[in-house]
């Protein structure tokens, strides 16, 4: 019987490990990264501009075209291949092959790759920053889980020892040696340990509803947040502002993005000036043309000749009254008639041509002007937003590491203070047992060790959450 019971409450605690699963703050951090919008809508700009990039380096690229026209004339028009006016429907084909390679336009295109490879960097630098405060925003509220999940264990086992006060507070009583006021102080601060441990859950709670959102994750019961070694250093050096603000120039996109926009104007800028310049191109095309109106048969010599003579009746001339005829003598060329078809029209036709093309520009409608104009322009409120982004980012950094600074001197001096009162609850529990003070001092010694203990544990979590702040402006990682 005792063996199946075993075997039965093993089961169900199978089932149980199986159907929660433990999450620690990396996976966190990796769920929320996957699940966010704006880390997705950062990815598809990313694609936009690779795409851009990929597009202006095409421009380097020669444009070929084949031209291909087939229709019909009718009435008065041309003959496209006699070039003479003719009043009959006819049948018209061009087809052409057409090459144009730019050779210079003021650097237009070798400052536009440039200029759409430094918004590819911006855009992947905006990424990062993205998901750097994804990340941040995760890390703070997962702390904060784990620190109302310590508080709340140090509130039950606060609890256990007001019970186990509690119970010899009763004998005391029964036996007549406590008076029932005193035991009405104990009981008194029972409830308020239990309230506190009511305040304790409902703000595990709460954190994890603000971790799920961070996460964009539906709130589910079954998962366990792994709670981290946290080890608090009592010879912590005090860190650097200006070393630490040197690195996380070096290392945060922050700066980097703001950056990458000034070079994005400045390109913007030589784009411009380049419309000044004149452009110079090669282009090369060959074609030819067909017609219905052409004969469908053509004479083509095979490289002979016949001499042929031919008398005339009426060409003679009169010598004493004699008529001499006049012998005339032709050559013709020797040769066949053969059929002049589609292809062989199209073959009689091909023309060519080549050469370079310079533009000059004098008046654009001030179009180079305005755009420089408007570089300019860009210039000017990129540099003011890096300097506000610079003095932001080391404000940021100041801050962080004064905080940092001032949570590992009172982490000290709340440790030293845990240890005083838990040595002073110690002394005020050994007199109760001894009948020598009121429970009223034990009471207020085990409330103000309680504070202490919590203040112990937030302080704790603060360090941490600093000490991954100030790490991750030094190595641009977490």
């Amino acid at each position: 019987m005792k063996k199946t019971a075993l075997l039965f409450i093993s089961c169900i605690l199978f089932f149980v490990a199986i159907a929660q699963k433990t999450v620690t703050l990396h996976e966190c951090i990796d769920i929320a990264l996957q699940n966010s919008q704006l880390v997705k809508d950062a990815t598809w700009q990313t694609n936009i501009n690779c795409i851009a990039l990929q597009q202006a380096q095409a421009q380097r690229l020669p444009n070929i075209n084949i031209n291909l026209n087939q229709g019909t004339n009718t009435g008065r028009s041309i003959d496209p291949f006699s070039n003479q006016f003719i009043d009959q429907t006819i049948r018209f084909g061009n087809y052409g092959l057409a090459l144009d390679f730019n050779i210079f336009n003021g650097f237009q295109t070798s400052n536009t790759i440039k200029r759409n490879r430094a918004m590819l960097q911006e855009g992947i630098k905006e990424g990062q920053l993205t998901s750097n405060i994804i990340a941040l925003n995760v890390i703070r509220n997962y702390l904060q889980v784990i620190s109302n999940q310590e508080i709340a264990k140090v509130t039950e086992l606060q609890i256990v020892a007001t019970n186990e006060q509690l119970a010899v507070a009763n004998k005391k009583v029964a036996a007549g040696v406590l008076a029932e006021s005193q035991l009405a102080e104990l009981k008194a601060q029972l409830a308020t340990e239990q309230l506190n441990i009511a305040n304790a859950k409902n703000s595990i709670e709460l954190a994890k509803l603000d971790l799920f959102l961070t996460m964009n994750f539906d709130p589910n019961e079954e998962i366990i947040f792994k709670a981290e070694d946290v080890v608090t250093d009592v010879n912590a050096v005090a860190a650097d502002a200006t070393i630490v603000y040197e690195a996380a120039l070096k290392f945060l996109p922050d700066v980097q993005t703001v950056e990458q926009k000034k070079q994005s104007a400045l390109l913007d800028k030589s784009i411009a000036n380049g419309l000044r310049y004149p452009t110079l191109s090669f282009f090369a095309n060959t074609g030819s043309t067909y017609s219905s109106s052409v004969n469908k048969t053509q004479f083509v010599p095979d490289g002979t000749t016949s001499n042929i003579i031919t008398t005339s009746a009426d060409n003679y001339i009169n010598v004493g009254g004699s008529n001499y005829y006049v012998q005339q003598k032709s050559s013709v060329k020797n040769g066949l008639t053969k059929p002049f078809n589609y292809f062989n029209q199209l073959n009689a036709n091909i023309n060519s041509a080549f050469g370079l093309a310079l533009r000059i520009p004098i008046l654009n409608g001030l179009q180079a002007k305005m755009r420089i104009n408007a570089a300019d322009a860009a210039i000017v409120r990129v540099d003011g937003q890096l300097i506000a982004v610079k003095t932001q980012l080391r404000n940021a950094v100041e801050r962080a590491v004064q905080h940092l600074n001032n949570a590992n001197q009172r982490i000290v001096l709340i440790q030293q203070q845990v240890a005083a009162l838990q040595q002073t609850v110690t002394n005020a529990s050994i007199k109760i047992e001894n009948g020598i003070t009121a429970s009223l001092d034990y009471v207020i010694a085990k409330s103000n060790y309680d504070k202490a203990k919590v203040s112990l544990i937030q302080s704790k979590y603060e360090q941490r959450f600093l000490q991954i702040i100030v790490q991750f402006y030094q190595s641009g990682s977490w």
